[in-house]
Formats: C-alpha cells, sequence, structure tokens
C-alpha cells in the first residue's frame, strides 16, 4: 500500500512489503528511498547477527536429535532473510539513484515551463510595449540633439550672453563641466543610447548619418 501524498510506502506494512513496493514502478520519493534503504541497512545487520547465531544454536552440541529439524528449518530461515536483506541493500542505492534523476529531471521540466511562461508573457509585452517607447525615445533624443545644436549655435555667435546648459545636464543634474568633458564624470550622454528597429532594418537610434 502507497501513500500517494508522500509517495512512501505505508509504515503500516511489513518491512518486506516496503521492499517489494520499492521495486515495484517508479513511485517513490527519495526521502522514502533513504529512509528505506537506512532501515534496511540497519536489518540486515540484525538479520546477519541473527543467522550465526541460528547457525551455533544448530551446530551446538547441547542441541537434542528432536530439536534437529526445527533448529536446521529455523537457521535456513534466517540465512534466507540474511540473503534478501543483503541483495536488497545492494540494489536499494540504485533505485535511490534513480529517483534522484527522476526529481532532478522533474524540477528542471517544471523550471522549463516556467521560463516558458515567462518568456511568452516577456515576449508579448515587448512587442506591444517596445515600438511605441522606440518611437517615443527617438523623439526625445532627436529634439534633444537639436536643441543642443541651437544652443551650440548662439554660443558660437561670439554675443555674451548667458551660457546654456544642455536640457540633458539640466534634468540629470549634471556636474557644470559635464557638457565639456562627458567621459571625466563618467556618466555617458544619453544620446549614445542605441535602440535597433524592432524587427528589420536600419537602427531607429543614433541616426544613420551618426551626427547629432
Amino acid at each position: 500500500m502507497l501513500d500517494k501524498v508522500n509517495r512512501r510506502p505505508s509504515a503500516t506494512l511489513p518491512l518486506d512489503e516496503r521492499i517489494a513496493l520499492a521495486f515495484e514502478g517508479d513511485d517513490l520519493t527519495v526521502d522514502a528511498l533513504t529512509d528505506l534503504l537506512a532501515e534496511v541497512d540497519a536489518e540486515t545487520k540484525m538479520a546477519a547477527e541473527a543467522c550465526e547465531k541460528a547457525k551455533e544454536a544448530l551446530l551446538s552440541p547441547t542441541l537434542r536429535p528432536a530439536a534437529l529439524d526445527d533448529a536446521k528449518r529455523f537457521a535456513e530461515a534466517a540465512e534466507t532473510r540474511r540473503d534478501r536483506l543483503a541483495l536488497a541493500a545492494s540494489q536499494l542505492p540504485g533505485r535511490l539513484a534513480a529517483a534522484r534523476q527522476r526529481e532532478q529531471r522533474a524540477r528542471i521540466a517544471a523550471e522549463h515551463e516556467a521560463a516558458r511562461a515567462e518568456r511568452d508573457a516577456l515576449a508579448a509585452e515587448i512587442a506591444s510595449t517596445y515600438p511605441d517607447l522606440a518611437r517615443t525615445m527617438v523623439d526625445l533624443l532627436s529634439r534633444l540633439a537639436a536643441n543642443n545644436q541651437r544652443i551650440a549655435a548662439i554660443q558660437r555667435s561670439g554675443y555674451l550672453m548667458e551660457p546654456l546648459r544642455s536640457a540633458e545636464a539640466i534634468a540629470r543634474d549634471l556636474p557644470a563641466n559635464w557638457e565639456a568633458n562627458p567621459a571625466a564624470s563618467g556618466l555617458t550622454s544619453l544620446l549614445l543610447l542605441h535602440a535597433p528597429a524592432f524587427t528589420t532594418g536600419a537602427p531607429q537610434w543614433p541616426p544613420q548619418s551618426g551626427r547629432f
């Protein structure tokens, strides 16, 4: 009788029955087989000791002839139990290894399906969101580049006026010398961002001319 919830033989079953169930199908968990193997190992040691004692009793010179047949049957039964348990103890590790592989495969399969579901959701979100995001970014960066050129033209005019900082420098609260040497601050200009085309063709940003 197998506990379907915990996937282990019912604790009310005799050990021999639980061993037999362990070799029928692939229902037992790693935990169930680990516990069973520990129990079988312990029982095997006790069975070996009981077998030796039964043999000693069978060969004892004090054994009455009338009791010889019973002692022989008892010794044979003890030897059979010892051998059966020893064989189970030698084969159960293989079942345990197979259960570990089975559970690992099940975990990976579950993770595979979860990753697939997450991927499909992301794909749908990208498809519905990226084109508009890219258009918004390209429009914003195009206007920023145009405004930067407009400010630069004023600065080159030679008229003494208050220097104008770029919209990006103000928005990002960048250092006063940032426009002159952005690399010195380690803060890259947003104009250096790249927005790939959503399907095929040239990137949406930067412009193909590379000038902005």
